[in-house]
């Protein structure tokens, strides 16, 4: 890579890591599934030079990181062509189950295991324990590649809460079906499993009802039977459970998609109350809840008073128009009143950090957005629980601004698949799906 100020920089990939150089002076190494690590590394070089001679560059001289992504991602998928087949073969498996793969997948010694290389190839859970284990599955004890190997070959365990895998488990694994998120499968780490879930529909409940119900704010016996009900609700009754609240908040809910089971389960875990029965007695209650009065529900009160904040993102507020942070609890609370929705019972959630809330005005419409401390949309809302324009517009514009919130790795894989895509579509001005217009 060259620029008419600096001198040039030369990338080599040696032992599945990328290594710059400059002059003769090695700048850096970077594992192989680090390429947004290593553009903004190049790109912050040539913009500014060596250190001992700072010079600042022209901005629109200097290529953008996605553009030194692109081209290095077209390396990496040269040198996987070339390579042994089951690194290609390992490599493509993890990737389909997580933005960014551990590093482990291109170290040396996991090739030298065949039993854990087979084992990704043959069983999905397998290749989400290896995408995951330096991530969401990490064990406690593991700092380095031999104790996550070491733990990789008993994969089973990465899922069991105490670390022992058990026969439920064992089932549930070996017959994952194919529709269901790794995160929802990587979630089974919160439960212990009654009995085996081969139901898509079914594994995804109670999956994400164990996250859903994993903040401080919603444990105890309340979280324990909510939990319990969803585990053991069968298909047909999640499918009705689905279609009760499509019907009461007047959207479009398919049981068969795992982020519209999310909705109707965090819509369920509102309700306070603990319950001994099945699903529909559960939904029964939420509804009746959720058509309460936000004033009634003293929501304001425990989380500290109107004055209490909210706590703040650690990265800029958006400057989007439209689009206003919730910064106090009686912000929240006026929110709920004008929305005619329950997010004042997230009020405790946003003073502790658990969540944040924002108001949106779009196209003459408005909505309430929550983004969690991960900058994931959660809950997108128009008035009544509704979806609107403002609602998907303020999902849009908020998960892009949520980017900001991930880690350094997911943030690498987001920006390399990125920048693949825009390579693919620039030529025949063809967006690909999920990109906003310029």
């Amino acid at each position: 890579m060259e620029h008419p100020r600096h001198p040039p920089i030369d990338v080599a990939l040696r032992d599945w890591t990328f290594v710059a150089a400059s002059e003769g002076r090695e700048l850096g190494r970077w594992p192989l599934g680090r390429l947004r690590d290593v553009a903004d590394a190049l790109a912050d070089r040539l913009r500014h030079g060596p250190r001992e001679r700072r010079t600042l560059a022209p901005l629109s001289s200097v290529p953008h990181p996605w553009i030194i992504a692109g081209h290095l991602l077209e390396h990496r998928d040269r040198v996987l062509r070339r390579a042994d087949p089951r690194v290609a073969a390992v490599w493509a498996a993890t990737s389909a189950e997580a933005e960014v793969p551990s590093d482990v997948v291109f170290a040396r010694e996991l090739y030298d295991d065949p039993w854990i290389v087979r084992d990704v190839l043959r069983w999905r859970a397998a290749a989400i324990a290896l995408a995951h284990v330096e991530t969401t599955l990490r064990p406690a004890d593991a700092a380095d590649t031999p104790a996550f190997l070491a733990a990789l070959r008993r994969w089973p365990a990465l899922f069991a809460p105490d670390g022992v895998p058990y026969r439920s488990l064992h089932r549930t694994l070996m017959n994952l079906p194919r529709d269901v998120p790794a995160s929802v499968v990587c979630a089974l780490r919160r439960v212990r499993l009654e009995r085996p879930l081969v139901d898509a529909v079914e594994l995804c409940a109670t999956g994400i009802a164990a996250d859903a119900y994993a903040a401080p704010d919603r444990a105890g016996d309340v979280a324990a039977s909510h939990r319990r009900i969803w585990h053991h609700a069968r298909r047909a009754e999640i499918v009705a459970a689905v279609a009760r609240v499509a019907a009461e908040t007047d959207r479009r809910l398919d049981p068969r998609q795992a982020g519209d089971v999310a909705t109707i389960v965090r819509f369920v875990a509102d309700c306070p109350e603990p319950f001994g029965g099945r699903l529909a007695g559960l939904v029964d209650r939420a509804l009746r809840w959720h058509r309460l009065d936000a004033r009634e529900r003293e929501d304001v009160h425990d989380a500290g008073g109107i004055d209490a904040p909210a706590r703040r993102p650690p990265i800029p507020l958006p400057r989007e128009p439209g689009i206003t942070f919730l910064d106090r609890v009686g912000a929240i609370g006026a929110e709920g009143e004008r929305m005619h929705s329950c997010v004042a019972g997230y009020a405790a959630s946003a003073v502790d950090g658990w969540c944040y809330l924002f108001h949106v005005e779009h196209a003459g419409e408005h909505a309430t957005v929550e983004v969690s401390p991960r900058g994931e949309v959660v809950q997108a809302e128009g008035p009544c629980n509704t979806e609107n324009r403002a609602a998907r517009w303020g999902r849009q514009r908020l998960a892009l601004w949520g980017r900001g919130l991930l880690s350094e790795r997911e943030r690498a894989f987001l920006a390399a698949r990125d920048a693949q895509r825009r390579l693919r579509f620039a030529a025949t001005d063809v967006r690909p799906d999920g990109d906003a217009p310029a």
